[in-house]
């Protein structure tokens, strides 16, 4: 095993030089990078355009696309600005900040309750229904159960129906990352991320507060780079746990060439590039 991970690290250091490519996207996260003036990325399932200097612009393709959760065309832009960039004596610090526009995001669930009375159809069973009211509507997070379930009431010929609608409309998110990168040999580099979001959108941002937070690091090998994040979503399901709120993620990124890597990790989507078209 150990013979295997020290072969793995030599393969992953020889061929390509390091900091070959910025680190857009750690796995879904934003980090504090930024890509070049005039340089043109697709990074994890993004494309990103340098628009200005320390300024780019992204787009989740997938979402363009209509390729979520819940099938639907969301169009979305984002703005990163780098605010500070320094470096001194082989560590340096990265500071950026953006937005995020959304026009179609699952926001949350509405969530209906009614109560359906039954009467005894003769036979000792409660089938014959009496009555429906409905006695509750509430909006919920988008993870919550979409099924039409029953729930029984004690022993009460009652019952209560819940049914879901799902409520897709505008999402603006504020973000920001920091980044602590130091050199080591080799020409690699460890890297510790920070980020902090927070969202508003018509479906009861208030009620249901729209936030994130993660930290995470990454390993530059040269031909490889290795990452981990940890983060916390009231808005996502754990992929493994099914439970919401915190997420872990480990992943890899290969360079095949100084232009062209595969991003490999355990959170949706799973699978990304890290490009330069341009």
């Amino acid at each position: 095993m150990t013979g295997a991970f020290a072969l793995f690290c030599g393969l992953a250091a020889v061929g390509l030089p390091a900091h070959a490519a910025p680190l857009l996207h750690l796995g879904e996260l934003d980090t504090a990078d930024v890509a070049a003036h005039g340089a043109v990325w697709v990074s994890g399932t993004s494309l990103v355009w340098g628009a200005l200097p320390r300024i780019h612009v992204e787009t989740n393709l997938p979402e363009d696309a209509g390729l979520n959760y819940s099938l639907r065309l969301n169009p979305n832009l984002g703005v990163r600005v780098q605010l500070r960039s320094t470096e001194r004596g082989g560590a340096g610090l990265l500071i950026s900040g953006g937005v995020r526009g959304e026009l179609s995001a699952l926001n949350a669930l509405k969530q209906t309750t009614t109560r359906v009375i039954y009467a005894d159809d003769g036979s000792g069973q409660f089938y014959q229904v009496v009555s429906k009211q409905v006695v509750d509507v509430r909006n919920v997070r988008p993870w919550t159960n979409r099924a039409e379930t029953y729930s029984w009431r004690g022993d009460e010929p009652q019952r209560d129906l819940l049914s879901f609608e799902r409520l897709h409309g505008w999402r603006a998110t504020a973000w920001l990352a920091t980044a602590v990168r130091l050199k080591t040999g080799a020409g690699g580099s460890f890297t510790w991320h920070t980020a902090g979001a927070l969202a508003m959108h018509p479906a009861g941002w208030r009620a249901l507060p729209a936030w994130s937070v993660w930290t995470g690091v990454d390993f530059d090998l040269g031909r490889a780079r290795l990452f981990g994040a940890v983060s916390w979503d009231p808005d996502k399901l754990n992929t493994l746990t099914r439970q919401p709120g915190l997420n872990v993620d480990l992943g890899l990124v290969w360079a095949w060439t100084p232009r062209f890597r595969t991003m490999f990790h355990l959170r949706p989507s799973f699978l990304g590039l890290l490009w330069q078209l341009r």
